[in-house]
């Protein structure tokens, strides 16, 4: 609260220090601050200042209450004001006029937590999108099951989107890389080396003689791999 932050000095302001320590106490704690913040309460209130004194009045029981009692406990005072005596609110991560958990799940927070609306948005962690949060951003995939999973990021040689971990999973190659299955999925390499394992067959070393290509039209050549 502004208003408190602006009182926060440790001694009282001309007069008889030493007298008003005695006779009211620290002025951190005082009857003196507690009306100085009063004053400054809507201060800096640019929209709707009227209403803003008119809930400081109708609240003053519950100020008070809060600054001499609650206070010193670290209460904080939209905890007090708001959850505890007026409940207008509802605590982090529940919502509705029944202050219900948050349905976002761990995967996501409530945009508007604490609030006695019915209606409920999803601020969605990292990687996870939905209404509720509960499925994977383009980009990343599902890593377990339905009741139990996370989202991780696609690797680096894949496009945009995959459909597991690694290279072989990759539903599109991100540019230089190019798909084989034969040297597993989206894979980086020079034009020499794939003409290098290409031309070798398993049985006798024997050319492919139909993927052979020239380092400048291996691309369009062959048919085994996809840009």
């Amino acid at each position: 609260m502004k208003a408190l932050n602006e009182t926060a000095r440790h001694s009282f302001e001309g007069g008889d220090a030493f007298w008003e320590k005695q006779k009211l106490g620290t002025y951190e704690n005082s009857e003196v601050r507690f009306i100085e913040i009063q004053e400054k309460l809507c201060s800096d209130v640019t929209s709707g200042k009227s209403l803003c004194y008119k809930l400081a009045e109708l609240h003053e029981n519950e100020l008070e209450s809060w600054f001499f009692e609650e206070r010193s406990k670290d209460v904080k005072l939209y905890t007090f004001l708001c959850i505890t005596q007026s409940k207008l609110c509802c605590p982090y991560n529940t919502y509705g006029p029944n202050c219900i958990p948050c349905p976002c799940g761990s995967h996501g927070e409530c945009m508007n937590d604490g609030i006695k609306d019915k209606n409920i948005v999803c601020r969605c962690h990292l990687g996870y999108t939905g209404k509720l949060c509960d499925k994977c951003k383009y980009g990343y995939y599902q890593d377990g099951d339905n009741s139990s999973f996370s989202c991780k990021m696609c690797d680096k040689a894949c496009k945009d989107s995959c459909k597991g971990p690694g290279p072989k999973n990759c539903e599109a190659c991100s540019d230089g890389y190019y798909f084989h299955s034969e040297l597993g999925g989206c894979v980086r390499l020079n034009s020499f080396d794939i003409i290098q394992n290409l031309s070798e067959s398993e049985e006798g070393k024997k050319p492919k003689t139909e993927q052979l290509v020239n380092t400048r039209s291996f691309l369009t050549k062959t048919e085994h791999l996809e840009l």
